[in-house]
This record gives structure tokens, sequence and C-alpha cells, in this order.
């Protein structure tokens, strides 16, 4: 539990103190989110490997999308950038013409990661 490694040794936390945390909420940290639910699930992790794989091109432009991600998490501040970029996001991934990107990631493979980015963001 995040408050017991918090408080150290093999102290148990009290009812009463963890009481402390009445306003905290469980969620998913950033690179759980990315790299557990993303780069490592069973679902995407086969597509993303095939899609690096094929050619160099390619896994830059899986790179720049995970980067993205991150982006996503460390420096947009504002609603307003979010939303902007999410846009961006949602507008480079339908894209049809791939040929005008870095490399070419098949329709389905981007409508697979696009998935992924509406499910978690």
């Amino acid at each position: 539990m995040a408050v017991e490694n918090n408080i150290g040794g093999n102290l148990k936390p009290s009812v009463a103190e963890l009481r402390l945390f009445i306003n905290a909420l469980h969620r998913w940290c950033a690179w759980h989110r990315i790299n557990r639910n993303f780069t490592q699930d069973s679902k995407y992790k086969p597509t993303l490997t095939r899609v690096k794989n094929s050619c160099v091109l390619s896994k830059i432009e899986v790179d720049v999308l995970e980067r993205w991600l991150w982006y996503f998490i460390k420096n947009y501040e504002t609603e307003e950038e979010v939303n902007f970029c999410r846009k961006l996001l949602d507008e480079y991934l339908n894209d049809e013409q791939q040929n005008l990107h870095i490399g070419e990631v098949d329709k389905a493979d981007r409508q697979l990661m696009l998935e992924f980015i509406t499910s978690s963001f």
C-alpha cells in the first residue's frame, strides 16, 4: 500500500492515520498509463512491435506518438493546450496521406493507437 511505503518500516497505519488522506483518489500514474497500458499491454504491444520492426522510419513514427503522449502529462499546462493538441493528434492519426509523415503506419494500426488514446486520455 502506498501509505505503508511512505510511513516506513513495518509500521501499520491506523484508521485514524489513513483518514488524513480523505481527499486522496486512486489514479494511474503516467508511467503506468503509457508503459503498462499501452507499450507493454498485450493488446497493443504486438502491433507496436510489428510497426517498429517494419522500418526505421516507422519506428520513429511510433516513438513520436509515445513522446506526444508524455507531453500530455508533462508539458501541457492548460486545458486549452490539451484540447488543441488532442485535436492535432487525432488529425495526425486519421491523416490519410501518410506519405507526408516520417514513416507510414497502416490505417488499422493507427486506429488501434487512436482507440487507446481515446479511452485513456
